[in-house]
């Protein structure tokens, strides 16, 4: 799934605001690790879900 997202960014002074940069943040940051079993949302170190132990582990990037 794509996202895009067109926004105008503010500048004021040095300091430069805009929504583009707060969704894109780090790319360790962006995603959900959520189990595909019980819905249960995940860190991005598991392999096995901590409720069912299921491995069915789907990864969404936004």
């Amino acid at each position: 799934m794509l996202m895009v997202v067109h926004t105008t960014i503010l500048d004021k002074g040095d300091q430069k605001m805009g929504v583009l940069r707060t969704l894109r943040g780090k790319p360790d940051d962006t995603g959900l690790y959520e189990c595909r079993n019980c819905g249960t949302k995940l860190a991005p170190d598991r392999d096995r879900c901590s409720n069912c132990n299921s491995r069915e582990i789907a990864h969404y990037e936004f």
